[in-house]
């Protein structure tokens, strides 16, 4: 269950200093229950040759083990934690394209991944979103990552913005939002993402 905090936060009045903030996860959860993913997931998506508008997907919940689940947001719903990870996956006859969302409080960060009918990983996009409360000031990171000739994972500069998506300057961080930054998972297979088994038919 997301803290009390941010449910206040997220429900301010309008006209209050909180009232234009909108959390990434509730953005994406809302097109989740929609059945329509957001314009960059479904721009990725179709660059993954996938489509997402309208069609189910499977669904878990967890981080070190993942957990199959029938309802996202139900299970997002239950949770008695504010330090979570979902995940998304849509298939295709020949791709899968999968979104990971790891939550927790001042931070969030989506992996999108798309996977060959091989399983071999054609892409993977980062955003990151590092953010105050109750403010809501902060800044996202987008970066992308392609296996080179070797199968070595090899990403792009990147680029940072505000939290309304307008291009920044990179911001003076911390050596703990630096590290985080910079932490990738190295998932170059389907199955390097350990997934229930039933996910995988």
């Amino acid at each position: 269950m997301k803290s009390l905090a941010l449910a206040l936060m997220m429900f301010a009045a309008p006209g209050s200093s909180h009232s234009h903030f909108v959390d990434p996860f509730d953005v994406y959860m809302s097109g989740v229950k929609a059945g329509r993913p957001g314009r960059e997931l479904s721009g990725y998506a179709a660059e993954c040759q996938v489509p997402v508008a309208g069609v189910p997907s499977t669904y878990a919940i967890g981080g070190s083990e993942w957990k199959q689940v029938p309802s996202l947001s139900g299970a997002v719903r239950n949770l008695a934690s504010d330090h979570f990870s979902t995940l998304q996956m849509w298939k295709s006859d020949r791709r899968r394209f999968v979104v990971v969302w790891s939550y927790d409080l001042e931070q969030e960060y989506r992996d999108s991944y798309c996977f060959g009918k091989d399983g071999a990983l054609r892409f993977e996009d980062n955003r990151a979103w590092m953010f105050e409360l109750p403010s809501g000031k902060g800044w996202s990171h987008l970066r992308r990552w392609t296996p080179d000739a070797t199968g070595r994972l090899v990403a792009n500069s990147g680029h940072f913005s505000t939290m309304d998506g307008n291009p920044i300057p990179k911001p003076r961080l911390d050596p703990d939002e630096q590290k985080n930054l910079e932490y990738h998972t190295d998932f170059k297979r389907l199955n390097d993402l350990k997934l229930p088994s039933a996910m995988l038919r």
